[in-house]
């Protein structure tokens, strides 16, 4: 026998045996797809909502403390600049 041959009959015995398997796979029925397909569903959208909270979160607190520098970097330049004199002698007429 020749190579070729070979190589079909191998090819052939290949399929053969995926279509035995094949036939040994029990398919789920419709009503289970259904509820599983549900159940991946619900999990995914409570999963993305959980997800979302904690990202709102850790956003507002991150704002909070970038909001604290912003301020404080502020103040450093008012007092730097001698500013905080400027307003206090305008608003009491000195």
């Amino acid at each position: 026998m020749s190579d070729a041959a070979e190589a079909t009959k191998k090819k052939e015995g290949f399929f053969a045996g995926v279509k035995k398997e094949f036939k040994k796979i029990v398919w789920p029925d419709k009503v289970t797809v259904a509820k599983e397909s549900a159940a991946v569903v619900v999990i995914s959208v409570i999963l993305g909502a959980i997800i979302a909270l904690v990202d709102m979160a850790i956003k507002f607190g991150l704002d909070k403390i970038l909001g604290l520098y912003d301020l404080f970097r502020s103040l450093r330049f008012w007092f730097q600049t001698g500013m905080e004199f400027k307003v206090w002698q305008k608003l009491t007429g000195m």
